[in-house]
């Protein structure tokens, strides 16, 4: 298993995880570089650290597992 691609992903969210809608106090943002590795022909594993870039977001470790068809 070798790495395939590396990644930069802007991502946020609109609320937190107890309700949605438009709070500036409460919005989740994140930027996550990232590493893909193809696991066969049809399966990939991304993984990524998280960095949080509000006040209420938390720094996060991520694992991404997709399945191509």
């Amino acid at each position: 298993i070798r790495p395939k691609a590396v990644s930069f992903e802007l991502f946020g969210a609109l609320g937190d995880d107890r309700r949605f809608g438009f709070w500036p106090s409460r919005q989740e943002q994140y930027f996550q570089p990232g590493i893909t590795f193809h696991l066969g022909r049809s399966a990939m594993l991304t993984t990524g650290y998280a960095m949080g870039l509000s006040k209420s977001s938390d720094d996060l470790m991520r694992l991404n597992w997709g399945w191509k068809f």
